[in-house]
């Protein structure tokens, strides 16, 4: 009886051997080719990026070199991700290409960018009264109640998306701003930074209203008030693609 058992033990043993081997060689076979209905993204080739890094237009796409992607969503795919560094706001075109594509249905992808005008100035002019008529008639459309200056916009300041802006403003009030925006500031590129100082001050104070004028305090060797603020804060963005049921 114990003869017969162990027998039984052997052949089984045997055939879970004979299995396993199949199993084994045809997932090593299926590791050598592509699944079909795929293809595999062998390799990734930036184009036009001249300040831009290439880490942060890698960062924004859904795929990475070693990713398999359907063969019927390949061009809704290269469409979707186009658009994606688009979005950045720093590129006048971003297109994505199939630049090869093998026997193995292996491909390698192009990025091909054209880099927008980063910097951007704007003049500053205004009226320091509440409308043009009152600056007009009340104030006899006095050049000393004017202010001027710029307003600069640096996108892409370091060839990280980032942003830098300063306002100047001079005339009869004074304006001056910094503001200065990160996008990532790890290497995992999760975590931004920005800040902002602005520092303001006027020669005039207004203290009562008259019927629908309003009277106000003024010397413009003195000024009566001035402003200083600073805020920073930080900016999160753990993943590329949102998916609120993971937040649940």
């Amino acid at each position: 009886m114990t003869c017969r058992l162990n027998n039984r033990l052997d052949i089984r043993t045997f055939l879970l051997l004979i299995f396993c081997t199949i199993i084994w060689r045809e997932a090593s076979a299926q590791g050598d080719s592509l699944a079909p209905g795929f293809v595999f993204i062998d390799s990734i080739n930036i184009d036009g990026n001249r300040k831009t890094s290439a880490n942060l237009i890698l960062r924004e796409l859904e795929f990475v070199a070693g990713d398999s992607i359907s063969v019927v969503e390949l061009g809704t795919t290269l469409e979707r991700n186009s658009l994606r560094l688009m979005n950045l706001g720093i590129f006048a075109s971003a297109i994505i290409n199939i630049l090869t594509w093998d026997e193995q249905n292996r491909v390698t992808l192009q990025i091909r960018l054209q880099e927008g005008w980063y910097i951007f100035p704007v003049p500053l002019f205004e009226l320091a009264d509440r409308n043009f008529n009152v600056w007009w008639n009340e104030f006899n459309h006095s050049l000393r109640r004017v202010n001027y200056g710029i307003d600069l916009n640096w996108l892409n300041f370091t060839g990280q998306a980032d942003l830098f802006k300063t306002k100047l403003q001079f005339g009869y009030s004074n304006k001056y701003e910094l503001a200065y925006r990160h996008p990532n500031v790890n290497k995992n590129q999760t975590l931004g930074l920005q800040a902002a100082i602005s520092y303001s001050r006027n020669h005039e104070v207004a203290y009562q209203t008259d019927g629908n004028k309003i009277l106000f305090i003024t010397d413009p060797e003195q000024w009566y008030i001035k402003r200083f603020r600073a805020s920073t804060g930080l900016i999160w963005r753990p993943q590329i693609v949102y998916y609120p049921h993971v937040y649940k």
